[in-house]
């Protein structure tokens, strides 16, 4: 069983990662990651700029290692990932997604309601 409510509420209000992949023919999330990750790196700014860039950095290089565990089975991913409250959870979707990522307060679990709103129960798996 997907809980929504406790995801949204784990984060309580620390930076949050919300990431949204395709996983089409076994493709790899590093397509997308990794170009993220390189801009990140360059990133220049003040000083909360620079510590939001290293705190975004962080949640990515921990979905990236959460996802290179075990290759996905679904057409898309969701992961969640909140460091400061020690949140990381993968949830593998049976519909296809736009590439998507927000990182902020909150987590947008808009895309993962709705497809598990759509489907019966267990299809929208959460990875152990």
């Amino acid at each position: 069983m997907v809980d929504v409510e406790w995801l949204e509420a784990s984060t309580k209000g620390s930076p949050a990662l919300s990431l949204y992949l395709p996983i089409a023919g076994g493709e790899s999330p590093q397509r997308f990651l990794r170009p993220l990750l390189a801009e990140l790196e360059r990133a220049e700014g003040g000083d909360e700029e620079a510590r939001l860039c290293a705190a975004l950095h962080d949640e990515i290089e921990a979905a990236e290692a959460a996802l290179s565990t075990e290759p996905a089975k679904t057409p898309a991913v969701a992961v969640f990932a909140c460091a400061a409250e020690g949140v990381l959870e993968v949830y593998e979707l049976p519909e296809p997604v736009s590439p998507m990522l927000l990182f902020g307060e909150r987590l947008d679990t808009w895309p993962l309601r709705e497809q598990v709103a759509r489907h019966p129960a267990g299809t929208v798996r959460r990875r152990s």
